[in-house]
């Protein structure tokens, strides 16, 4: 079979693919924008996260910019999620390379406490108190830890 006599076949498969990543793939980013902010809203309504003042809950954005997918919230939600090693105990988890690379620490970086007096500047909303300087913070896990996969396999269709 000569190339000529499947150009038309080709050139409606191109089309295809081309109208799925215009219209599809930005439907289902903007989907998993939202399942992403209630996964993340959710630890506070079953009891993983507790505050009184709610202004973690206020910081948690999920935002889609074209292509590319960002969370942000305040320093010490990431501190919640991934837990901090203290002066004497560790727990703390390995942060996945998309928060480890927005602090500038490479993947796997565990949070920990140098001191038992922590600064103003650690981002916490508390005065740390020297019990949970030295024994840490234990990681409540609420941030999502397949993003990735999931942009992947909105990719792949």
């Amino acid at each position: 079979m000569p190339v000529t006599d499947n150009i038309d076949e080709l050139a409606d498969f191109i089309l295809g693919q081309v109208e799925y990543v215009e219209k599809d793939v930005p439907a289902q980013f903007s989907k998993l924008v939202s399942e992403i902010q209630l996964e993340l809203n959710s630890a506070f309504n079953d009891g993983t996260l507790k505050e009184q003042s709610g202004n973690l809950r206020r910081s948690i954005k999920v935002i889609l910019s074209g292509y590319e997918l960002s969370i942000s919230m305040l320093a010490y939600g990431y501190f919640q999620s991934f837990g901090v090693n203290g002066t004497k105990k560790g727990g703390a988890m390995g942060l996945p390379p998309e928060v480890a690379s927005s602090f500038g620490v490479s993947e796997g970086y565990r949070y920990q406490f140098k001191s038992k007096v922590i600064s103003e500047e650690s981002g916490l909303p508390y005065p740390v108190r020297k019990k949970i300087a030295e024994f840490g913070i234990k990681p409540k896990n609420f941030y999502p830890s397949d993003i990735e996969d999931k942009i992947i396999e909105i990719l792949e269709k």
